[in-house]
């Protein structure tokens, strides 16, 4: 309750004081131009009630709902729809992030509101791997943060649209995902965790791209950022880090951080099965792949047959291409090759129905080496080539050459480019 006489809003003081900690901003970084940083002192510290304004001010700064400081009369008063929408993306609990949001976004609200809404729809949908209908809301909830006059918001909208972007093998995702970064840069204050999930998230493009030095740099940025905490994130950045060593000969440590990556993901897992149910099988597959390439087979069948197991447990269709082709890596390097053959070819079918690129030619490069094997070099050449036309038609330079290599190896061709 209002004291007697005194203006402002009923806040929790305690609330603010947090986020900002959380944030790592000091008074003043808070303060900004528009308050004095005694202002924010005295608001933390319960000795006064701030304006709407002001508070509006300090929650753009945290990049943190209204709402969200609030003072509530009594455990019983139920969470704003701000409040709720934040609960539920932090806690991964993604079907009903994405019922909320979408409830919101019906009922019509103010645009503020509404652009939240979108936004978490967008980022709900990208996790649970339905980048396509995610756009649709990003894009508006980047309109909407534009009108509203919020560059935190559209620079991390932007992130997102780059991100659904990546996962569906569509160009312009990198460009996006570094745009956003560079905006959010150019603005004071930042959260060091926002600034860390974008350098993850540019990382990750990176990696699958074939740019493996400089996805090493920004993933080791982010994690020196020391604002990633969620067991989740770091196992994805472990995850990630581990991919771009291997690739760059420095297999213990790339498969040292694949087991940390598991680790993680498995504890998560027990902790909150919604925020690993996603991530935990694509992990195990990663590191899989790097253990066969490494010699070390048994573990890794027993990762493949954990990871297709929770795919299929989970009805996850579209992440199954890469775990089967991943078990026909493993069937080549044990001799059994008709096995091998259709495993791949099983991985091939499903990356053509999801359009997964990087799937596609992955499985392409795979038949080709399996046709020489057996002695088909037609069969092998139509494969490699059909490889190389995917990555060139994609943008995956760093990849076509990983392809002419094993051509070469395959065939005993000297082949410097992709039409060589």
């Amino acid at each position: 309750m209002r004291a007697r006489g005194q203006r402002g809003l009923d806040i929790d003081p305690g609330a603010i004081r947090r986020a900002r900690q959380a944030a790592g901003l000091s008074l003043a970084q808070v303060a900004g131009h528009e308050i004095t940083r005694q202002a924010i002192h005295l608001i933390e510290t319960g000795q006064t009630r701030p304006s709407m304004r002001s508070l509006e001010i300090i929650a753009r700064r945290l990049g943190i709902p209204v709402s969200a400081f609030l003072a509530r009369e009594g455990r019983t008063k139920p969470p704003t729809l701000a409040e709720e929408l934040d609960h539920l993306a932090r806690t991964y609990q993604l079907p009903r992030l994405l019922e909320t949001a979408e409830r919101v976004i019906q009922g019509g609200t103010s645009d503020q509101l509404l652009a939240l809404a979108h936004l978490h729809a967008g980022q709900a949908l990208v996790q649970l791997n339905r980048p396509d209908d995610s756009l649709p809301h990003l894009r508006r909830a980047r309109r909407l943060f534009e009108s509203i006059g919020d560059p935190w918001m559209v620079a991390e909208t932007i992130d997102w649209e780059g991100t659904a972007l990546y996962r569906l093998n569509l160009s312009g995702d990198l460009e996006l995902i570094e745009e956003a970064l560079r905006r959010y840069r150019l603005l004071e204050p930042r959260r060091a965790e926002t600034e860390a999930r974008m350098l993850q998230h540019l990382g990750s493009v990176l990696c699958t791209r074939g740019e493996y030095r400089r996805a090493v740099q920004c993933l080791e940025e982010a994690l020196r950022a020391d604002a990633v905490r969620d067991l989740a994130r770091v196992g994805h950045l472990f995850e990630v880090l581990g991919v771009a060593h291997f690739n760059l000969g420095q297999h213990a440590r790339a498969i040292e951080l694949g087991e940390r990556a598991v680790a993680l993901y498995s504890i998560e897992s027990e902790l909150n099965p919604a925020s690993a149910v996603f991530n935990l099988p694509q992990t195990q597959n990663n590191l899989a792949m790097m253990l066969v390439l490494d010699g070390r087979l048994e573990r890794a069948e027993e990762l493949l047959a954990a990871s297709l197991g929770q795919l299929e447990r989970t009805g996850q269709e579209r992440a199954r291409s890469y775990v089967l082709l991943t078990m026909a890596l493993l069937r080549q390097r044990q001799g059994r090759l008709a096995e091998a053959a259709e495993l791949a070819s099983q991985g091939l079918a499903l990356a053509n129905r999801f359009k997964e690129t990087r799937a596609q030619a992955d499985a392409h490069r795979l038949l080709g080496e399996l046709a020489a094997i057996r002695g088909a070099p037609a069969d092998a050449e139509a494969h490699f080539r059909s490889a190389l036309t995917l990555l060139e038609v994609a943008g995956l330079g760093p990849l076509q050459e990983e392809v002419l290599a094993s051509r070469e190896r395959a065939l005993g061709l000297r082949t410097l480019s992709a039409e060589g």
